[in-house]
């Protein structure tokens, strides 16, 4: 449930397949994506207009070196263009900046302090100066007025278990780790006024502040699980002194509260269905209980909201394989597009009083950068205000396209086609399937790393967006509940027949693999096909039936949106659906990757489809990494995985 982008010289030898085949060594007539280019190039994000739009805050990471430690520092930039300039310098990590509603500072969050603290800087000039002082972090933060801030921080643990837990020598009761929170609010100037509203008996997963701090939106969860968070979570209205007024819960996996800028109303995402989609932008009155779903009728996957003033919320939504800004009217108007589909962006902020906005954006072979754009305004109009890696100009990058086809019962499905970086035809190159993560994600046409690093080796990149993800709305996400392996497997499979057919791909060299849930489909097609020469599962699902006690999340509730029902419920259901269930006669070479301290998909998946493959005598190897969760991000495992990736492929295509 619920993975972006640079380019060097091939790091797998003077000439890649690719140009072998071809019958020349053109290693040195391209520069290409490198992994290690890419863990260290720098990105930019985070971007927030000032009060009066004329300047926004960003933050930038950088490395040292490839396989060192990021670290982000806030950057300022006129939105009229021009040099970027340092507000902070990267000695620790800087983030999530938030402008005084003044314009005079910039508070955010830091790393210079030994747990994560709010700071302050003026735009005057001047040093980063500490605001809060709190044991254990601040986790979220908001101005109440120039002088105030409001914070959320976690409360201690149960003394006595903490005790029993020494006295057990470590050993823990589940179920009693997860820690609550409370919001607190004190002077910019003065750590030694914060004063505790609420009583920390719930978590706080975010906060809204409405003008001059007379109450706060607060999205609680009975502890910091996300499972409790998934299936648990309520918005809670409270006063300037932290009592709970009521409580709504319009949906799950609630995010975004925000109030009105005149306070007299405030907003919420949520999902309608399941758990991840975030169809519905609801809407309270500060005085009445119960809400308006104002996206029922545009059904979008909202990333994230705002208000743009009292009468209108600005979302951001994903349209397709890109996405769009909308601006949502709280009455009975219709929707306007602020930004129109083109781009894939994240973190809009705007539009300003001149009614322009940023934002980061990427798309296809343009990686990302940050830009702005004035509302209303073609899509290609926007321009770049700051590319955080302009070496990549340098590089030659694998173009994109976004495809439709018709799935076996007539659906149509769209997908992103990342073309092989080569000097002869595309349909010559093999066709490597890569399925999203999820199911509940999608394939966006962005720059994306992994599809790169394939071409660059002569693969084109399939990836469909098939049914039970977001981003196409409620039904298509809907679709495959109940029905994991079923219609997602045939989605996928009737666009390799749509390309195969249409002559962009070889049937003689198909290539399959994918990352968590495109793990667990990858681990599924090749029990159900022989097509593929080769596959290569990264923290996939095996057995839906031992996962379902040791993953976070994947039991209960969200296993019932999943499965339509509960393990208990129907035991031979969970065997069916499991890839395992289904390998008799399998014959792919098939490269299982996994970390041992994923605690989404444990470990035990992989080593139980290792077994099953081995006794089966299929060819296949397993690597495990230590230390590494769900998406194996340290820098060193993670260029293994892709080289050991591309090297698995190679070593099984036909000559």
């Amino acid at each position: 449930m619920i993975q972006s982008t640079s380019k060097r010289k091939m790091l797998f030898g003077a000439c890649s397949w690719l140009f072998l085949v071809a019958g020349v060594c053109a290693a040195e007539e391209l520069k290409t994506l490198g992994i290690e280019e890419y863990l260290g190039r720098e990105t930019v994000g985070s971007p927030v207009l000032s009060p009066d739009g004329r300047t926004a805050v960003f933050t930038v990471g950088t490395k040292d070196d490839w396989d060192g430690q990021r670290s982000t520092s806030l950057w300022l930039i006129s939105t009229d263009g021009g040099a970027p300039r340092q507000l902070t310098n990267p000695v620790a990590s800087d983030w999530d900046p938030r402008w005084s509603p003044d314009g005079t500072r910039i508070a955010f969050v830091s790393t210079r302090t030994e747990v994560p603290q709010v700071f302050a800087i003026s735009l005057a000039g001047g040093e980063a100066r500490l605001v809060t002082d709190t044991e254990r972090g601040v986790d979220h933060f908001r101005w109440i007025d120039n002088g105030t801030l409001a914070f959320v921080t976690a409360e201690p643990r149960d003394e006595a278990l903490v005790a029993a837990e020494e006295e057990a020598g470590g050993g823990f009761v589940v179920g009693t780790t997860a820690t609550t929170s409370a919001l607190w609010r004190q002077s910019i100037d003065d750590p030694k006024t914060a004063e505790r509203l609420t009583d920390g008996s719930y978590f706080i997963d975010g906060i809204a502040v409405a003008p001059g701090g007379t109450h706060y939106a607060l999205v609680t969860s009975p502890s910091s699980e996300l499972y409790d968070f998934l299936t648990e979570g309520e918005l809670r209205l409270v006063d300037r002194n932290g009592a709970t007024l009521r409580v709504e819960q319009p949906g799950s996996a609630l995010s975004d509260p925000e109030f009105s800028p005149d306070g007299s109303a405030f907003s919420v995402v949520a999902s309608t269905i399941g758990f991840s989609i975030g169809d519905g932008l609801f809407v309270f009155d500060l005085d009445q209980s119960g809400g308006r779903n104002l996206t029922f009728d545009l059904d979008p996957t909202i990333l994230e909201s705002g208000w743009i003033d009292d009468e209108t919320i600005g979302i951001t939504t994903l349209r397709g394989t890109t996405s769009s800004v909308v601006a949502v009217p709280v009455g009975d108007s219709s929707p306007k597009t602020l930004l129109e589909p083109g781009l894939v962006f994240f973190g809009h902020s705007g539009p300003g009083p001149d009614g322009r906005m940023v934002f980061t954006a990427s798309h296809g072979d343009r990686p990302t950068a940050l830009m702005i754009h004035r509302a209303g305004e073609p899509v290609d109009d926007a321009k770049e205000l700051y590319q955080p890696n302009p070496w990549l100009e340098e590089r030659t990058l694998a173009t994109t396209e976004t495809i439709r086809y018709t799935s076996f019962d007539g659906v149509e499905i769209e997908a992103v086609l990342t073309l092989p970086v080569a000097p002869h035809p595309s349909k010559n190159a093999p066709l490597l399937v890569m399925p999203h993560g999820g199911p509940d994600g999608m394939s966006l046409d962005d720059f994306s790393f992994l599809p790169q690093i394939f071409a660059a080796q002569g693969l084109m990149v399939f990836e469909p967006n098939f049914r039970g993800g977001i981003g196409a709305g409620r039904e298509l996400y809907a679709a495959n509940r109940g029905r994991i392996g079923d219609v997602d497997y045939r989605d996928i499979m009737a666009g390799v027949d749509h390309l195969v057919e249409t002559g962009r791909a070889d049937s003689e060299r198909l290539l399959v693999g994918g990352w968590s849930f495109g793990g667990t489909i990858t681990n599924w097609i090749i029990g159900h096909t022989d097509r593929f020469r080769a596959a290569v599962s990264v923290a996939g699902v095996s057995n839906y039936v031992s996962r379902y006690g040791t993953s976070d999340v994947n039991h209960g509730e969200p296993a019932r949106w999943e499965f339509g029902r509960l393990l208990t419920e129907d035991h031979e259901f969970f065997i069916r659906s499991s890839p395992i269930s289904h390998l008799e006669g399998s014959s792919t070479p098939t490269l299982l990757m996994h970390g041992e301290e994923d605690r989404r998909v444990p470990v035990g998946q992989a080593q139980e489809m290792y077994r099953a493959l081995r006794e089966l005598g299929v060819e296949t190897n397993l690597v495990l990494y230590p230390g590494a969760g769900h998406g194996i991000g340290d820098p060193r495992q993670f260029r293994d995985v892709v080289r050991r990736w591309i090297d698995w492929y190679l070593g099984h295509l036909p000559d």
